[in-house]
């Protein structure tokens, strides 16, 4: 697949840029499909793109640009699968309350069931919306 393009604002950038379409593979394996502005090189836009849009516009994800595969990353703490490392405080929790950002760095290495399905269901219960 030829490499998607169009112009965008970019969030670090301030400014109008050309943008690629990417993705990263997480250590679970998930991608991650993001524009990228070429000036910069990081996400012009703070969220990820969801898979349903992607596909939805007749794009197929593994045909995607890779930026960064991290799939030989660190294995989940709990059952030895390919992890991701998670913070501990919720991202939503460090915002509401001030907190400094170094407790970004205090977490453990979680696949993406563990982390999607249990750790979001017990400590940020409806604040992520879940896939059905």
């Amino acid at each position: 697949m030829d490499d998607l393009r169009k112009v965008l604002f970019c969030l670090k950038c301030e400014q109008d840029r050309t943008v690629v379409l990417v993705r990263n593979i997480t250590s679970s394996g998930t991608s991650q499909v993001f524009w990228m502005c070429e000036t910069c090189e990081k996400r012009a836009e703070k969220k990820f793109i969801k898979h349903e849009i992607i596909e939805g516009s007749g794009y197929v994800i593994d045909e995607i640009r890779i930026k960064e595969d991290y799939s030989n990353q660190t294995p989940c703490i709990i059952c030895g699968e390919p992890g991701e490392f998670h913070h501990w405080m919720p991202q939503a929790f460090i915002k509401e309350y001030s907190l400094n950002s170094k407790w970004y760095r205090i977490g453990d290495f979680l696949c993406h069931h563990h982390h999607v399905d249990i750790w979001h269901d017990i400590v940020t219960p409806g604040l992520v919306p879940k896939k059905e």
